[in-house]
């Protein structure tokens, strides 16, 4: 599971039903450049020196959100190694909750880790559906009718947290392993100042925003290990402002460094 790029899911959303219909989310669409910095390495041997970005770009259509994102890493170990890791997501989402398609490509030092490509979708919101992956191999697996797709979940959760609730739960399903997965997600408090500040269109910063740290669960069986565990400060638009995470080698936060909003759909 890429926890990074899981997380980076959780800035979009697309639309609340209500009797039938849709209501327009109020997210921004955008483009946003992180600084990564590492909190604990968990790498065998010294790290001497690392450099890590994150670039997520949000663009919105009449029809679909389409989430597109790079997350590198590299570091220089005292021995005079050096090691590279890359993840890439190209994610298409329908705006009535009926289809995802996907793309992950994960790699490190050049070499491919488990990459994962292919369709979930559903005759209609709610309804139960399919995963039908074309890597790895051809094979179809069961979309549970509970589960939400990515720019989907959180606009529920940004209606719970304006609701007053402090928890939530619900099952996700993002692309970026071939099931589901439970998310819990615990309300901590509100987003701090970011210094320094990012560049770019700020404007977009000065709405109401909360952090929460949210756990990742296996969708089947028992077991209360998460697969892993985020923590983020993001607002109600839908832009995260800091991420922390781990990816399985370290523990990374990734802080905003530049937003640049991009144009709504003349729909």
């Amino acid at each position: 599971m890429n926890a990074g790029l899981r997380s980076a899911a959780l800035l979009a959303a697309i639309a609340i039903f209500c009797g039938g219909r849709a209501i327009a989310a109020s997210v921004q669409p955008h483009q946003a450049f992180y600084e990564i910095s590492v909190r604990e390495w968990k790498l065998p041997g010294a790290v001497a020196d690392y450099s890590g970005t994150q670039i997520l770009r949000l663009e919105s259509t009449c029809a679909a959100w389409r989430l597109v994102g790079r997350f590198a890493l590299s570091a220089a170990m005292q021995n005079g190694r050096r090691l590279s890791f890359e993840t890439e997501i190209s994610n298409t989402e329908a705006k009535d909750g009926t289809r995802l398609q996907f793309d992950h490509q994960t790699r490190m030092n050049g070499r491919p880790l488990g990459p994962i490509r292919g369709v979930a979708s559903r005759s209609g919101p709610g309804a139960a559906g399919r995963i039908e992956l074309s890597i790895p191999g051809n094979r179809t697996l069961q979309l549970p009718r509970e589960a939400r797709f990515p720019v989907a979940s959180f606009l529920w959760t940004a209606a719970q947290v304006k609701k007053g609730a402090r928890t939530m739960n619900y099952v996700l399903f993002d692309g970026s392993s071939p099931e589901p997965v439970r998310v819990f997600e615990l309300l901590t408090g509100k987003p701090g100042k970011l210094e320094p500040p990012p560049k770019g269109d700020t404007g977009l910063l000065r709405r109401p925003g909360w952090r929460t740290v949210g756990s990742f669960h296996r969708y089947a069986g028992g077991g209360s290990k998460p697969l892993t565990t985020v923590t983020q400060n993001i607002y109600d638009n839908g832009i995260a402002g800091e991420i922390t995470f781990d990816i399985g080698l370290a523990v990374v936060s990734l802080k905003l460094r530049a937003i640049r909003k991009l144009p709504e759909p003349a729909c």
